[in-house]
């Protein structure tokens, strides 16, 4: 992607290729797939993107590892104060 970033960038701010041939030749020379250079010939940002980039592709995502919760954890006290009341009713 970032080839056809730079690439984007040149056409940008060079005013030399303002013409067709200057364009196709820089293209041609540029190290981007034939996708992405149809794409930028096109001016088609949608199929740039598609053709750049494997993470447009992903729809959702299943996450690895849980979240943690976000309630604190019990204290040590509560389940003493269960110890406690269970050792006097025994």
């Amino acid at each position: 992607m970032s080839e056809a970033i730079q690439v984007l960038v040149g056409l940008a701010s060079n005013a030399t290729l303002n013409n067709q041939d200057n364009i196709t030749t820089m293209l041609a020379e540029a190290d981007i797939s034939l996708e992405q250079e149809k794409a930028i010939k096109a001016k088609d940002a949608k199929r740039l993107l598609d053709a750049s980039d494997e993470i447009s592709k992903i729809k959702f995502f299943i996450p690895i590892a849980p979240a943690e919760d976000d309630e604190p954890e019990e204290s040590n006290e509560e389940e003493t104060e269960t110890n406690n009341l269970l050792a006097i009713i025994g």
